[in-house]
C-alpha cells in the first residue's frame, strides 16, 4: 500500500483499517441531563426539558419496521444545504491535510512513511509540519513554509471544532452541530473550506513549485 501510495503522489488514495471498539469507546445512554447544553445548542435556557431530535424517541414507521439495514440513515433529521457545506468542509480539509504531508516527503524523506505508519492525528501531523520546515535551510520559501505551517495548526483547531461537534436545534430550529463557542452554521463551513482550500492552494504552489527541485539536508 505504501510503494502505492509513495508512486501517487499528492492524489494518492490510503485504505483506512477501522479498529475494532473496545468496551470503554462504546456509547453510554443519553438523558435530559446530560444532554440540556445540546438543546438549541449554546444560546438554550438551562430550564429547557426538549430533548433534542437525536435523544428523543426515534418514530418507527412502516420501512424502518421493515429491513433495518437499508436506508437507517433516513432516521437523522438532515438540512441537505446544511450537509453538502459540511461535507464540502470535510473533503477541503482532507485534500488539506495531504497536501501538508506531501510537502513533509519532500522536506523531509521519510515523514510519508512516518505519519502513516504512527497513524498521525491532524493535530501531530501539524506537529511534524512545523518541525521538518523549522529545520529547512534559511531563504525565503523556508520562512513562507513555517507561516503555513502555523495556519495550518490552526485550522487542525477549526476542524476538530467542526468534526466533534455536537448535534443541536439551531436558532433557527434546524439540525446543526454545536462547536466549543457557538452554534456551527453554513457560513461557518463554508469560511472554514475557504481557509482550507485557501492553505491547500498555497502549499501546492510550493510542492510543485519549490519543493520540485529541494534538495533536503
Amino acid at each position: 500500500m505504501l510503494a502505492s501510495i509513495l508512486n501517487d503522489g499528492p492524489t494518492g488514495h490510503v485504505r483506512a483499517s477501522i479498529a475494532k471498539p473496545v468496551a470503554s469507546d462504546l456509547p453510554r445512554g443519553l438523558t435530559a441531563r446530560s444532554t440540556r447544553t445540546l438543546l438549541g445548542g449554546p444560546a438554550a435556557r438551562p430550564s429547557s426539558r426538549r430533548l433534542a431530535w437525536f435523544v428523543g424517541r426515534h418514530r418507527e414507521t412502516p420501512e424502518t419496521l421493515g429491513d433495518r439495514m437499508k436506508d437507517d440513515r433516513k432516521g437523522v433529521v438532515v438540512d441537505p444545504e446544511y450537509v453538502h457545506a459540511l461535507g464540502t468542509a470535510t473533503l477541503s480539509f482532507a485534500s488539506c491535510e495531504w497536501q501538508v504531508v506531501w510537502c513533509c516527503e519532500k522536506i523531509r524523506p521519510g515523514s510519508l512513511a512516518k505519519i502513516t505508519a504512527e497513524e498521525m492525528t491532524a493535530g501531530q501531523i501539524a506537529e511534524h509540519f512545523a518541525d521538518v520546515a523549522r529545520n529547512m535551510r534559511k531563504g525565503k520559501q523556508r520562512e513562507e513554509l513555517k507561516q503555513l505551517a502555523q495556519t495550518f495548526l490552526r485550522l487542525v483547531s477549526t476542524r476538530n471544532d467542526i468534526v466533534h461537534g455536537k448535534p443541536c436545534t439551531g436558532p433557527n430550529g434546524k439540525t446543526r452541530l454545536s462547536g466549543s463557542t457557538k452554534v456551527i452554521e453554513i457560513s461557518d463551513l463554508e469560511d472554514a473550506a475557504d481557509s482550507f482550500m485557501e492553505c491547500s492552494g498555497k502549499l501546492n504552489r510550493l510542492f510543485y513549485g519549490f519543493l520540485h527541485t529541494y534538495v533536503p539536508l
